[in-house]
């Protein structure tokens, strides 16, 4: 827990002054989800990434999404709502909804995807009713109390130019935390330096967004514009805890 004078304030992943070690989680069932954060606790785990669409569809609710934040204490919480797996044949707005439930049911950071209601290879959508609907659901996430980060997944190789046009259309539109998942065939295109502040000034704009990261094949690699989030997925074993230590779940 951080303090604001004589305030408690809760740990995120915009006010943490290191990396955080985040877990990811990609699990069908909460039991199978509880184990993993147990376990992660124990080992050092700061941080959880839930990947809802993993989730049977059963499970998508806000009972069962208290009951995994509770499990994660005061470590903070990085949602996903993505298309496809349990969330294949799902409309966006449906998708957008679910990202809302999460929202109130106690996510601190949830993803928004760049081409949400226009869906486009690489994730990027320039259409003006996709982006102010893009814009209209930030708010609305923001209204719940949750941050947003913005994802475009391009998965190939672009100028570090283009990437730092992306991250700041991610910011226009809201976001608190950018995301461009980005791919490097050769050694030169996984070394291409990030534009420095000198360099971004060309763009009469400045990134204000505290948190970037980019994604390489054979490694993640992230930005060095201030922040940066670290992933932990060796948690494999799932040491289930006794039934009656799932209470919050049967209930649910």
């Amino acid at each position: 827990m951080l303090w604001e004078g004589d305030k408690a304030m809760k740990k995120s992943f915009t006010n943490s002054d290191k990396a955080l070690l985040t877990v990811m989680l990609q699990c069908p069932t909460p039991e199978v989800a509880i184990g993993r954060i147990r376990n992660a606790l124990c080992e050092g785990g700061e941080a959880f990434g839930l990947q809802a669409e993993s989730l049977e569809a059963k499970y998508q609710n806000p009972e069962t999404y208290r009951c995994l934040f509770a499990e994660m204490r005061d470590c903070p919480s990085y949602v996903t709502y993505y298309r496809g797996k349990t969330n294949a044949g799902k409309s966006d707005e449906e998708l957008a909804q679910g990202l809302l439930t999460l929202a109130e049911s106690g996510a601190d950071l949830c993803d928004v995807m760049t081409d949400y209601f226009d869906p486009q290879p690489g994730e990027f959508s320039t259409d003006p009713e996709a982006v102010k609907k893009q814009m209209a659901l930030i708010e609305a996430i923001h209204e719940k109390g949750s941050q947003v980060l913005m994802s475009t997944h391009v998965m190939k190789f672009i100028p570090a130019e283009r990437v730092l046009q992306i991250a700041l259309e991610q910011q226009r539109r809201g976001a608190d935390v950018v995301k461009i998942v980005t791919g490097a065939d050769t050694p030169e295109q996984q070394a291409e330096p990030f534009p420095s502040p000198q360099q971004e000034s060309r763009h009469h704009s400045s990134l204000h967004t505290k948190h970037s990261f980019f994604w390489y094949p054979d490694r993640w690699s992230y930005s060095v514009l201030s922040g940066y989030t670290d992933h932990y997925n060796a948690i494999h074993q799932e040491r289930l805890s006794p039934p009656d230590t799932l209470q919050c779940l049967s209930e649910a």
